[in-house]
């Protein structure tokens, strides 16, 4: 039991004293289904109601109240069956809720308030009825969304629904039936096809960078000394074969001074067993003679040379080398041969692959590329795509993309810049515009019922 509308009140409180005491005697007066008239005293009343009458009383401080029970009402058109209302009129109708109409200023009900009360209950009770009927009926919303949509299809707006419906049937059959382009996008740079990365040899440490060749964006020729590293290790093994070969050479030398006493003297054994000795000196000679050339090979190969002519394109190699110890292996820096072709290096989302694959595989001739320069959007400019990455690769937030190369014209492109930003469209072939369009939604929409299936 609730109080759902208070007169001249905008909203009411369900915690309020003199709200929940109305609750109290409501309640009783609804049990019993009986109008409740007070005007003064409370005599005369059954006993569950003098109490809660009595605290509604003397918290509101009416002079008189009447609290008039609302039921159910009957239907206006009767059934003709005579059991059906014989059985309807021993079930009383439900008591449903409750009217209460009070006074202030006298006790006494004003002239005719009583009969007029009655009658605003019944038509109360009516609509309270009809409204109970209205919200006990399944998926109502639904129901009254499918009426206000039937009244379009009735009377004057029956014209009007019939060109609204004809335009959507022309927009949706434009959309599906009218072809456009379909491209790809993706983003990437403009890079020189010839490209050389430079690595450290050997373990070491750096000792020397020439700065004279080695400073970003500055051109190098084939064979330019780079950078100086040292090995310390390599040094001391170097060291001590050499000085092991120059022992050797003083073995020999003293075994042939013995051997050519051996000689004057023309003792045979002590000259054949001699000249085994300076053989075997040799042999070990000829080793460490060995290793200290492969040694030098190797000191020589400390000096890191440019690989190919080009540009020098790692940015701040005096602080990210300087007296730091490097790995065999270890990238040192690139170089770009910007005289050579120039092509685009795009990263496609691995998700687009299935239409440039399609696309490459009905068309027979290349894609063309569309694309322009980030620092420079006015203006166009076009390629080919030229070759295709076979797996995907990782690249940050962008998620799993593959790689695609396309030709790019050097000379066409004004004001060039090794690594250049662009953004390109690679053509792949006629779709329906509403995919083209509202590709994304589409596919995001299979996804899910994918997913869902």
């Amino acid at each position: 039991m609730k109080i759902n509308a208070i007169s001249g009140q905008d909203a009411v409180n369900p915690r309020a004293n003199l709200v929940r005491n109305m609750v109290e005697v409501s309640s009783e007066v609804i049990k019993l289904s009986e109008p409740l008239i007070f005007t003064g005293k409370i005599d005369k009343l059954a006993p569950q109601m003098e109490k809660p009458l009595a605290n509604y009383i003397q918290e509101s401080g009416s002079r008189m109240v009447m609290f008039f029970p609302l039921k159910e009402t009957e239907p206006l058109l009767k059934p003709d069956d005579e059991t059906i209302q014989e059985k309807k009129k021993k079930k009383p109708p439900e008591t449903i809720g409750c009217l209460v109409v009070e006074q202030t200023s006298v006790s006494e009900p004003r002239p005719h308030l009583k009969e007029r009360s009655e009658i605003v209950a019944d038509h109360v009770a009516a609509g309270l009825f009809r409204a109970r009927e209205i919200e006990r009926i399944s998926f109502l919303g639904l129901w009254k969304l499918l009426g206000k949509t039937l009244e379009w299809f009735h009377g004057r707006k029956l014209a009007k629904t019939l060109a609204i419906l004809g335009g959507i049937a022309v927009v949706v059959l434009s959309l599906v039936f009218i072809p456009a382009d379909y491209r790809v996008k993706a983003d990437g740079r403009l890079m020189p096809i010839v490209q050389q990365d430079v690595f450290a040899p050997m373990d070491g440490e750096v000792e020397k960078i020439y700065m004279e060749n080695t400073q970003d964006g500055k051109r190098v020729t084939k064979g330019t000394p780079l950078i100086l590293l040292k090995n310390d290790e390599l040094e001391q093994q170097l060291l001590d074969a050499r000085n092991q070969l120059k022992v050797k050479n003083q073995q020999i030398d003293s075994q042939r001074s013995l051997l050519e006493e051996a000689k004057q003297k023309g003792n045979i054994t002590e000259e054949r067993k001699l000249e085994g000795q300076i053989e075997e000196i040799r042999t070990e000679k000829a080793g460490f003679a060995q290793q200290v050339a492969m040694l030098e090979k190797r000191q020589k190969n400390l000096v890191v040379r440019a690989p190919i002519d080009g540009v020098v394109v790692t940015f701040q190699i005096e602080k990210r080398l300087r007296n730091r110890p490097i790995q065999r292996g270890e990238l040192l820096l690139s170089i770009l041969d910007e005289k050579a072709k120039w092509h685009l290096e795009l990263e496609v989302p691995e998700k687009r692959m299935g239409h440039l694959l399609k696309a490459q595989k009905n068309i027979e001739q290349n894609l063309d590329i569309e694309f322009i320069l980030r620092t420079s959007v006015e203006q166009k400019f076009h390629g080919v795509v030229q070759n295709i990455a076979t797996r995907p690769v990782q690249v940050g937030e962008e998620g799993s993309v593959v790689e695609v190369f396309g030709s790019a014209d050097k000379n066409e492109i004004p004001n060039l810049r090794i690594g250049a930003e662009v953004k390109a469209k690679i053509y792949c072939g006629k779709k329906a515009i509403g995919y083209v369009w509202f590709g994304d939604v589409i596919e995001t929409v299979e996804r899910f019922w994918f997913s869902f299936m």
